[in-house]
C-alpha cells in the first residue's frame, strides 16, 4: 500500500512536466507547419502574382515566420517587351533578405512595412527598345535600407516607397546619355548621406574624327574626367511631382575637361 502511494504522487509531480512538454511539441509542429506552408504560399504568390513578361528565378527561399524575415538566394530577374518581347532588364542579386516584416499593416491596408532590406551583389543591365543597346549597367551592387513603407498609392510616386537610412556600393557603372556621350563612375558609396565616387566620366562616345562624320550640325567633343570626388549631406525627394537632389556642398578633386567642336560643321540653328 505505502508503494502505490509514492508512485501516484510521483506521477502528480510529473505531470506539469508533461504537459508544458506536451504543449511545447504541439506548438513546435505548428510552427513548423506554418514555416512549410508559409514558404509554400509565398512560392506561389511570386508565381502567380508575376506578370507573364516578367521571368524570376531563385536557387532558394528561407523563411521565418516568427521573425517576419524572408531570404532568397542567387536570383535571377528578366524582363521583357510584351509587343516585341525582347529583353528590358537583366538583373542578379547573390542574396535578398527582407526583415521584420510587419504582418498586420500589410494584412489590413495593404501597406508593406520592413524594419530592413538587404541586397548583396546584384547586378542591373537595362536595354535600349529601339537598338538593344545597353542604356544603363552596374557591378557588385550591394545596399542596406532601414524602415521602408510603401502602399499602393507611394508606388505611384517618383520615389516609390519612404525610408529611414540608405547604405550602398557599386562597382562598373555606366549610363548612356545620348545618341553621342555616356557617363562612366568606377566605384560609388553612399552613407550617412554622403556619396563618394572614384573614377567619374561624361565623355565622347567616340573620337573626335569618328564622331564629326557621325554629325550634321556642330556638337562638342567632350572629355570630362574626375579621379575622385564627394557630396554632402545629399537628400533625394521630389518637388512638383519630379525628381529632385539637394546637396550641401561638393568636391571635385583633380577634374579635367576638354571640349572640341569641327567648325567645319554646320551650325544647330535650333
Amino acid at each position: 500500500m505505502p508503494k502505490t502511494e509514492y508512485k501516484t504522487k510521483t506521477i502528480h509531480k510529473k505531470w506539469p512536466q508533461v504537459l508544458l512538454g506536451g504543449v511545447a511539441i504541439i506548438l513546435l509542429l505548428c510552427l513548423l507547419g506554418l514555416q512549410v506552408y508559409g514558404k509554400y504560399a509565398l512560392t506561389e504568390a511570386i508565381s502567380d502574382k508575376t506578370p507573364k513578361n516578367v521571368k524570376l528565378t531563385y536557387d532558394d527561399l528561407d523563411i521565418n515566420i516568427l521573425l517576419g524575415s524572408v531570404e532568397f538566394h542567387n536570383l535571377n530577374l528578366k524582363t521583357l517587351n510584351e509587343i516585341t518581347e525582347k529583353i528590358e532588364i537583366l538583373a542578379t542579386a547573390e542574396f535578398l533578405k527582407i526583415t521584420d516584416v510587419a504582418y498586420w499593416p500589410l494584412y489590413k491596408d495593404k501597406r508593406f512595412e520592413a524594419d530592413n532590406i538587404e541586397v548583396k551583389n546584384a547586378k542591373i543591365t537595362t536595354y535600349k527598345e529601339d537598338t538593344g543597346d545597353v542604356h544603363f549597367s552596374v557591378d557588385e551592387l550591394s545596399f542596406n535600407i532601414s524602415d521602408v513603407k510603401t502602399d499602393k498609392e507611394m508606388l505611384q510616386n517618383k520615389i516609390p516607397f519612404n525610408y529611414e537610412t540608405l547604405d550602398a556600393e557599386l562597382q562598373e557603372l555606366y549610363l548612356d546619355l545620348s545618341r553621342f556621350e555616356s557617363l562612366k563612375v568606377a566605384s560609388l558609396s553612399f552613407k550617412e548621406n554622403n556619396l563618394k565616387f572614384e573614377d567619374l566620366s561624361i565623355a565622347s562616345k567616340y573620337d573626335k574624327e569618328s564622331l564629326s562624320k557621325r554629325l550634321t550640325v556642330e556638337r562638342d567633343y567632350v572629355d570630362f574626367k574626375v579621379p575622385q570626388g564627394n557630396f554632402e549631406a545629399l537628400e533625394l525627394g521630389t518637388a512638383k511631382d519630379s525628381f529632385a537632389v539637394s546637396v550641401e556642398r561638393f568636391n571635385l578633386n583633380n577634374s579635367e575637361l576638354h571640349l572640341y567642336r569641327n567648325k567645319l560643321i554646320a551650325d544647330d540653328l535650333q
